[in-house]
């Protein structure tokens, strides 16, 4: 059964759009940003499966970076890729469904949700050093 690969996005815009400021090659610091986060993604989705079990150990490794963009997709293939980040209330293999908001997911959400609040970070302190070069 081949299904949509589960593709997740941050915005890094924001943050490519103060590098501007500091170089000429823009579209070369976004996209060097945009893999990094790919990569922390990843990183981080692999270790939190690996606190869970080996289904979900297992699904992680098939997790590549998103070819546009920060984040990372999550193939539907093999099938229960899908059933170890989301979990199934009918089917027992897999760990409890837990929803659709922002408890979803059990390994590459809450990867997302960490790596999102470093870019965040990232955007607080890329606002204080124009605030500071401003004067």
């Amino acid at each position: 059964m081949a299904g949509k690969a589960i593709g997740v996005k941050l915005d890094a815009g924001s943050v490519a759009g103060d590098l501007a400021a500091l170089g000429s090659d823009v579209a070369a610091r976004q996209a060097k940003l945009e893999r990094m986060l790919s990569d922390e993604t990843i990183r981080r989705a692999r270790a939190w499966a690996a606190r869970i079990g080996r289904q979900q150990s297992r699904a992680a490794d098939t997790l590549r970076p998103q070819p546009r963009g920060a984040g990372a997709v999550l193939p539907a293939s093999p099938a229960w890729n899908v059933g170890a980040e989301f979990g199934s209330n009918r089917y027992r293999q897999f760990p409890r469904w837990r929803g659709s908001g922002s408890g979803a997911g059990y390994f590459l959400f809450p990867a997302l949700g960490e790596v999102n609040m470093i870019k965040q970070s990232a955007e607080l302190v890329a606002k204080m050093v124009r605030e500071f070069n401003a004067g």
